[in-house]
């Protein structure tokens, strides 16, 4: 910021809001600034008016260029004017303290500026910066120079201290006593004296004893943590600064402080001269309260919505979530969020939100409501009357169970279960549940195929009584089925032919009671066994008896005694007194035919 800017802001009562209060020359160490300066030939000039300047006046008027050499060896800049008001101010105490009338001075001062790189073109000799006020008299400035000095050879104003002000025209700047500026040799007369004296001014100094600070910037951190403070000298004083950070003492230009609560800093800063500014900058301390997760409602059933939000949202916060396994249809940030989960039980949902450097979790709790119905049967395919096991996988002491078994009888079980279940005819039979825990609701169903049980039947022929290696025809007589199978048990029986469900032809070789056995197993289906039996007579040897020798019509005897059980048939039964007893008596005619 230039001088112009510093003067004319604290002289209209204006406020730089990055700054602090203006520190005024009142407040500076003026026994130091004149310990330092007397000795050197300088003495202050009282310009109550302007208070963030101090004005030093040279007791010896010297020439443009020593007035600056001065200024950059003391280390202080020469007087530059930023405005109307500092013109008139400081060139009415120049007149008041008679610094105008030293002897050679020539009623004017010295300005802190130059033209030397560029005609017209001003620059302030400290700082190089563009001067932002001017109150040039009229004609001025003229950069004047004497007529002859272009190329003139023994032009007599360009010799001895002229030579410097031929060369370089007038690249310096007074303010005389009537407050207007004029620009003069650096070193030279100008006056047109060939060989005489060069034109010298007092010199004055000007200290600028209004630093302007940086406010150190508001912030805030989470408890626990650090803050960074800082200041800088915007514009004004004198170097070196020097700073005083209260609470805490710290003297360093940025400080770094871990209040636990919320404190204000204060920083002075210091200038060669003891010239001060001072501002604060405030460290809030945030304990972030963890926000409150709310839930509604707070008891659902899986695969329904349950909405989770928060109690209080920021803008400048971040959210990172948890839903304990659950999925999120809608929401984001701070929510509020629309959630599901497919499976049951106590779920945990967290948030941990970061804001201002601070982070905190919060958590809570829903509970997640399932009704399981699911359940196996074993096993799946059964046969008609045979018992099949129902089981529930997860069996909840809280629901209720309700059953269908398709037609079925409950051989064993209640409520939950096991369960024993047979059919008494067969198909394909639907077991339904229906478990209604905690207001959900769930169903499952299960197919079962119940198969009929073979009922085997067959026929002997002869059927009740055959001879010893008689073949006997043995033939299914109930309905044979392709995916059947079919176990014989003949008992001994030689099988003379047939296979699977038959027709066979079998005979026996012993003699006495036989059983065939038939077992037919479908679908994994065994009925009872059918069984029938059979006589197995011995051998039998026929005795017609001894041949015989008779004479017509003289009767003669035939056979044997008679066996019990024994059936006889003669053949031919011509003259025979029976063709079916053991020993008939036979006649032959006296005339056959």
């Amino acid at each position: 910021m230039s001088q112009l800017l510093r003067k004319t802001f604290f002289a209209f009562g204006l406020w730089i809001a990055s700054s602090a209060v203006f520190a005024q020359v009142g407040a500076c160490d003026t026994t130091a600034m004149n310990a330092y300066l007397n000795p050197l030939g300088y003495y202050r000039v009282w310009v109550p008016t302007q208070p963030c300047s101090a004005y030093f006046h040279s007791l010896t008027p010297k020439t443009g260029i020593d007035a600056h050499r001065d200024a950059a060896n003391i280390g202080i800049p020469q007087l530059i004017i930023d405005n109307a008001q500092e013109n008139s101010d400081v060139s009415a105490a120049l007149w008041a303290q008679n610094v105008y009338q030293i002897t050679g001075a020539g009623s004017a001062v010295w300005l802190g500026m130059t033209d030397s790189s560029t005609t017209y073109n001003w620059r302030i000799f400290a700082t190089g910066a563009t001067p932002t006020y001017y109150n040039w008299t009229s004609g001025e400035p003229n950069n004047l120079r004497p007529g002859c000095y272009n190329g003139v050879t023994g032009c007599a104003l360009c010799t001895g201290t002229n030579a410097y002000w031929c060369s370089y025209g007038e690249d310096c700047a007074i303010m005389n006593a009537s407050g207007q500026w004029l620009d003069n040799s650096c070193n030279g007369t100008t006056t047109g004296n060939a060989g005489g004296p060069p034109i010298q001014r007092i010199v004055v100094l000007e200290i600028n004893t209004c630093p302007v600070i940086a406010k150190p910037h508001d912030t805030t951190i989470c408890a626990g943590n650090s803050a960074s403070l800082s200041t800088s000298v915007i514009s004004g004083g004198t170097t070196p600064f020097t700073y005083a950070w209260s609470p805490g003492g710290q003297t360093t230009q940025s400080i770094t402080v871990s209040p636990t609560t919320t404190t204000t800093y204060t920083v002075e800063v210091s200038d060669r001269w003891h010239c001060k500014a001072d501002s604060t900058g405030t460290v809030n301390v945030s304990t972030p309260t963890p926000p409150t997760i709310n839930v509604a409602p707070a008891t659902i059933c899986k695969n329904t919505n349950a909405n989770v939000s928060l109690n209080t949202v920021s803008g400048t916060a971040t959210y990172t979530w948890s839903f304990g396994g659950g999925t999120a249809s809608s929401g984001s940030g701070g929510g509020p969020y629309t959630l599901q989960w497919v499976t049951g039980g106590t779920k945990t949902i967290s948030v941990t939100v970061s804001d201002n450097g601070c982070t905190t979790t919060a958590t809570r709790t829903i509970t997640v409501d399932s009704a399981d119905a699911a359940f196996t049967v074993n096993p799946i395919s059964t046969c008609v009357g045979q018992n099949v096991a129902v089981t529930v996988n997860n069996v909840s002491g809280t629901g209720s169970y309700s059953w269908s078994f398709g037609g079925g009888n409950v051989a064993s079980g209640t409520g939950s279960g096991p369960y024993a279940v047979n059919w008494s005819s067969s198909g394909t039979k639907t077991i339904s549940l229906t478990v209604t825990d905690h207001t959900c609701t769930a169903t499952a169903t299960s197919g079962v195929s119940v198969n009929a049980t073979p009922a085997p039947a067959f026929t002997l022929n002869p059927s009740t009584t055959a001879c010893q290696g008689q073949p006997v025809a043995v033939t299914l007589t109930g309905a044979s089925s392709p995916t059947a199978t079919y176990t014989w048990n003949f008992h001994g029986g030689t099988v003379i032919s047939g296979s699977g469900a038959g027709p066979y032809s079998v005979s026996w070789n012993t003699a006495g009671s036989q059983s065939v056995d038939l077992t037919v197993t479908d679908g994994g289906c065994s009925g009872n066994a059918a069984t029938q039996t059979i006589t197995i007579t011995g051998g039998i040897t026929a005795n017609a008896g001894p041949d015989i020798q008779i004479c017509p019509a003289v009767p003669g005897q035939l056979g044997a005694a008679p066996v019990s059980g024994y059936t006889y048939s003669w053949s031919p039964a011509l003259g025979l007194s029976s063709a079916t007893v053991a020993n008939p008596t036979i006649t032959i005619p006296l005339n056959p035919l």
